[in-house]
């Protein structure tokens, strides 16, 4: 029977280290043809009382192991919510590549969170300096305990400085790396104090408008990760031109369908467009073609430079892929009513619809 998996579920199980392999493994496995993507899409429809409602789905699938997910949220904004608004639903559906049968019914933040920090993680493995070990952080959300994670398990570290406009959220955060990592962390009272004099700067915040100026980037061979890409991201395009080379994982552009003529997103409602950093810095690879070797992490000590991920159907497939194998190894979750299970398959493949 398929599995239902809760988020406490997959904290159970899910570690950063089978997540950076099975990151690494299906990123090589979609260069080299053996995986594949649907490019993100986003509808957004106007209710009747007036709020921009938004749907969110993706999907990938993998070669080796063998699985295929789609991963579905929605987004439903307060009237004084300029965004998308808290997640309503937030789940994946995971099924076999073998079989086609569904596998498990998934809530999703969880692992989302660790995907984001995986990635970000691979990316310091490559292209942060070789005697990179001070982290900066700005956020201390999930994203921000999922990078702090992946960074300590790429990197022998000495020292986070983390930075949350919430004192008791960075103090908590700050506590909780050192208890998780063991790496001495630090709550610093403002984010310039943060990002100067780090090797490795990640900002994950919800940003909308750039909250990191150029100048704070003070360390020769820093390299950053940013998560938004609204306005060109949280440093905007004068900052971006402090990088030399820019690291992308990307599935293409997502496609937005709306349902009133002329709305933009937030996300893509500047005038530079939400990829504006492929203007900014000169040189840009793949993370698949860094990882593959085809080409350089960094080329030099002093270069800085700069990685950003989009959210993928093959990341969710990869992951999701192993929290199952997991769960089920230690008999984690629940197994599917039978007659919930029933109802997924169809009542007689052999024939057509009628």
């Amino acid at each position: 029977m398929p599995l239902l998996l809760s988020e406490d579920d997959v904290r159970r199980v899910l570690t950063m280290d089978d997540c950076l392999r099975s990151l690494e493994n299906s990123c090589k496995q979609e260069e080299l043809g053996a995986a594949a993507n649907r490019t993100k899409s986003t509808i957004y429809i106007r209710s009747r009382s007036g709020l921009m409602c938004q749907y969110v789905s993706m999907e990938g699938g993998i070669r080796s192991p063998a699985v295929f997910a789609l991963r579905l949220r929605t987004h439903v904004p307060t009237a004084e919510q300029r965004g998308p608004g808290p997640e309503r639903v937030s789940m994946m559906m995971l099924f076999s590549g073998e079989t086609g049968e569904l596998l498990a019914l998934l809530k999703q933040r969880v692992i989302s969170s660790y995907r984001v920090g995986g990635m970000a993680g691979l990316a310091a493995r490559e292209m942060a300096r070789p005697d990179a070990n001070v982290v900066g952080i700005i956020g201390s959300g999930g994203l921000a305990h999922a990078h702090a994670l992946a960074y300590a398990a790429v990197r022998k570290l000495e020292q986070f400085k983390v930075y949350s406009p919430d004192a008791g959220h960075r103090t908590a955060f700050a506590e909780w790396i050192t208890r998780m990592t063991g790496v001495p962390a630090e709550a610093l009272d403002n984010a310039e104090a943060v990002v100067r004099g780090s090797d490795i700067v990640a900002s994950c915040t919800n940003a909308r408008v750039p909250i990191l100026k150029a100048d704070w980037l003070d360390q020769p061979g820093v390299h950053m990760t940013g998560v938004q890409l609204g306005n060109q991201g949280e440093l905007g395009p004068e900052g971006l031109k402090r990088f030399q080379r820019l690291v992308t994982y990307l599935s293409g552009v997502s496609i937005h369908h709306n349902t009133e003529p002329g709305y933009r997103p937030w996300m893509n409602a500047t005038s530079e467009g939400s990829l504006g950093f492929f203007k900014v810095i000169p040189k840009h690879h793949t993370l698949t073609d860094v990882l593959l070797k085809k080409a350089p992490g960094r080329e030099s000590s002093e270069e800085r430079n700069y990685f950003f991920s989009e959210g993928t159907g093959v990341q969710f497939a990869a992951v999701g892929s192993v929290v199952y194998s997991r769960a089920r190894e230690r008999g984690v979750g629940q197994e599917m009513p039978a007659e919930w299970a029933n109802w997924f398959l169809c009542d007689n493949p052999e024939r057509g619809s009628f």
